[in-house]
């Protein structure tokens, strides 16, 4: 098929400029990424691609992975585009119904994460090690495009749950509650591997009553002289080492 550059209407530039807000996606229910890789890992999910926009540099890449493609300029590119130096391909995804699940999984519990990166980062570790099933309560929207990149597109391999901690605390059929916390907790390595494990804000942590209100607490090993680990990377030792019982 042979594409030809179009020309967007101010409307359709609008509703996509409009989805690098929180406001926009939820009204459109849609989420955008952007550059090959991210959007070829996104595309072989379950989620719905809607429409990819390429400029024609990179439209044979585009080719490749879809079929709904829009040609646009360059100029047009770099207004859609949130970064400095587009990629020259951005893609239109559905955001999944919210549901909350009748039964929850052993996985990663992302509590209050404010940091698109980090959440990202602890989303594409909990995919890589077999959790796909993440619940995120009061931290970051999981569809910002920092959030998406940060990934790298695995989010579309995962089944995000945004609930309440009332939610998950009187959830009927999940795992155990296991707060990781920077000290006074069991080793993680010695603990049961068949838990919720809760990762906390990036600067304050788990907060105090949902800590006590866990089934347990848990911490990782350091030698060092460090006090505490970033977020991700707490978050994603700790799910490395809850891979197998």
């Amino acid at each position: 098929m042979t594409h030809q550059e179009k020309t967007l209407t101010k409307n359709e530039i609008k509703q996509i400029l409009s989805l690098k807000t929180k406001t926009g996606r939820e009204q459109e229910k849609e989420f955008f990424a952007e550059g090959i890789r991210i959007c070829q890992t996104l595309i072989k999910s379950p989620l719905q691609l809607i429409q990819l926009y390429t400029t024609k540099e990179m439209l044979q890449d585009a080719e490749n992975l879809a079929e709904n493609i829009t040609v646009v300029s360059k100029s047009i590119m770099e207004r859609l585009s949130p970064s400095k130096t587009p990629s020259g391909l951005l893609g239109i995804f559905s955001i999944p119904k919210k549901i909350i699940p009748e039964e929850i999984k052993k996985g990663i519990v992302l509590a209050r994460i404010s940091d698109p990166g980090n959440a990202g980062a602890l989303i594409r570790s909990a995919v890589a090690f077999g959790f796909s099933e993440i619940i995120m309560i009061e931290g970051c929207d999981p569809w910002n495009p920092k959030v998406i990149q940060a990934s790298a597109g695995t989010i579309g391999h995962a089944k995000i749950y945004e609930l309440s901690w009332s939610e998950l605390k009187s959830h009927q059929n999940r795992p155990p509650l296991m707060a990781l916390v920077p000290r006074d907790g069991n080793p993680l390595e010695k603990t049961t591997k068949n838990n919720l494990l809760i990762i906390g804000n990036e600067a304050h942590g788990i907060p105090h009553e949902w800590i006590t209100e866990c089934d347990s607490r848990a911490t990782l090993s350091m030698p060092g002289k460090i006090e505490s680990l970033n977020a991700a990377v707490a978050g994603s030792i700790a799910l490395y080492l809850s891979i197998s019982e």
